[in-house]
């Protein structure tokens, strides 16, 4: 599927079920990119190009994405608890 016909599909199912959560995942389809670069770009980590960094951020803007802050405390809270012995 063409970044195109997925936007396409994703407007469209988002009329269809307005409960529909944008993920990350979406994101970086639409922006032809990778989670990561998503990732880097919203926490400015890593090195991504300008132009990147404005495509990531006008596909962010276009559909209203927010990260998920329980799955991101759910991973900073299990990231750092020690391993069990």
């Amino acid at each position: 599927m063409t970044m195109t016909e997925t936007a396409i599909s994703l407007s469209q199912t988002a009329k269809a079920q307005p409960l529909l959560r944008v993920t990350i995942r979406n994101v970086a389809e639409l922006a032809g990119v990778s989670t990561a670069t998503v990732s880097n770009v919203i926490n400015n980590t890593g090195s991504v190009s300008e132009a990147t960094k404005q495509r990531v951020r006008a596909v962010i803007q276009r559909t209203k994405w927010t990260p998920n802050v329980d799955a991101r405390n759910l991973a900073r809270s299990t990231a750092e608890k020690p391993a069990p012995r």
